[in-house]
């Protein structure tokens, strides 16, 4: 998505502290030898999203108040017992035996770099406290999907959940992809077969994820599930509409907009979406359009990379939309996120997959999967290459447009319920 509900990937290792906790007095971690990424974890809360430690962590004060430090030192001592129950292994007595950061960038979770000692070894990892407007992302889902791909090693490791939260696994040494990095460099149109670039790994890490078994959590969609939650969306829209802007959405979202444009993101979404649903008439449509586990959010924040580079593989993080989806809502959403959304200098004209660059997409994506090649598909559906090519490559398009709709959708919900001052509207823009 080219959304910035998941910039909290940037704790990756790589964001400054915005709301800094006071920190504990001198401990041995700061001597300690280097981190390991992943504490081991023996309690019964590993993996298990439906085990629920009956513990909350409320929102942080910042103000200079004697009831703001009871609140806050409430958060430490329940950091503690939940890190205590999680990770029984580390050497945690008290909260002055851990190293608390609150990092900066979620939009949707407040998000806390936990450092501690296990077995005389400095171990991190982070901790996901959930917003209280989630209208927008289904929890039980979430955390059930979490719980799922960390159990297959494709996630991070899912620790234990607690009340309004998760502990998780946190990527020491990574940091996120720029937007740049989403694209195929020079050399890797050069020699398309040989893994030159990030993207090369990006496809590879798409199709594994499309070949994934559905969650148990997941109910079956015969058309996938963007339809219906871009739908949602725009009923939670008009749902905030107040009496006096008699445009299905609430005043504070629509003295913002041009005239017509909500209207008009409707009506286009409307024909794109019939368009999208009618049945397959042809190979590529049949192919971009059967539905997968896809992670519907595979932006450049969420793409992780060693730092300092030692290789091109990459890792995913926040699975907050993965569902079942047409594989080729993936495809199209990660085209956009090729443009520079994250930092509202999104240029569609330069960044957005086109010609060489777009069948390189297509291609390694199909070659990938493992399946038929794009050339056995042209000749099974008995047309020319560059006709199925050019195809896939045209279906990848029409749902860039339906996924960016999606997200403007989202972008005027959030505008709506979000306590972060984020410029919302102008994304959607």
């Amino acid at each position: 998505m080219q959304s910035c509900d998941t910039a909290d990937t940037t704790t990756a290792g790589v964001s400054p502290p915005t709301g800094s906790i006071p920190p504990p007095p001198p401990q041995p971690v700061a001597t300690s030898p280097p981190k390991s990424s992943r504490p081991r974890a023996t309690s019964a809360y590993l993996n298990s999203p439906t085990s629920i430690l009956p513990v909350s962590i409320p929102a942080w004060n910042s103000e200079a108040s004697s009831s703001a430090l009871r609140n806050n030192q409430h958060i430490l001592e329940n950091i503690s017992h939940i890190m205590k129950s999680f990770c029984p292994l580390l050497s945690v007595s008290s909260i002055d035996d851990l190293d608390v950061k609150q990092l900066g960038g979620g939009l949707s979770n407040t998000l806390y770099l936990i450092n501690g000692l296990q077995e005389g070894q400095a171990v991190s990892c982070l901790i996901r406290v959930h917003s209280e407007e989630d209208v927008l992302v289904e929890r039980e889902t979430e955390c059930s999907i979490a719980g799922y791909l960390s159990e297959k090693g494709i996630a991070p490791r899912f620790f234990g959940r607690f009340q309004n939260g998760r502990v998780e696994e946190f990527y020491e040494g990574h940091v996120p992809l720029g937007h740049l990095d989403m694209s195929p460099t020079p050399a890797q149109l050069a020699s398309p077969s040989a893994p030159l670039s990030y993207a090369y790994h990006i496809y590879d890490l798409m199709s594994s994820f499309h070949s994934l078994p559905p969650p148990p959590c997941l109910s079956p969609s015969p058309h996938g599930t963007i339809y219906a939650k871009t739908d949602k969306w725009i009923a939670l829209c008009e749902g905030y509409m107040s009496s006096s802007s008699g445009s299905g959405l609430s005043s504070k979202v629509s003295s913002k907009l041009e005239p017509g444009t909500y209207e008009g993101m409707k009506s286009l979404w409307s024909s794109v979406s019939s368009s999208l649903l009618l049945p397959p008439a042809n190979a590529w449509e049949e192919y971009s359009r059967s539905v997968r586990f896809c992670h519907m959010d595979l932006q450049s924040l969420n793409i992780l990379r060693h730092s300092p580079s030692s290789s091109l593989s990459v890792k995913l993080i926040d699975f907050e939309y993965a569902c079942l989806n047409p594989r080729f809502a993936d495809v199209g959403n990660t085209w956009c996120e090729c443009c520079d959304f994250n930092n509202g200098r999104a240029d569609m004209e330069k960044e957005y997959p086109r010609g060489e660059t777009a069948r390189w997409c297509i291609r390694r994506y199909v070659e990938a999967s493992g399946g038929a090649t794009v050339e056995e598909m042209a000749e099974g559906a008995g047309v020319e290459v560059g006709v199925m090519l050019d195809g896939l490559v045209e279906e990848a398009r029409k749902f860039s447009v339906a996924t960016s709709l999606a997200w403007c959708f989202w972008s005027f919900v959030q505008e709506e319920v979000s306590a972060v001052e984020f410029d919302y509207l102008k994304y959607a823009r």
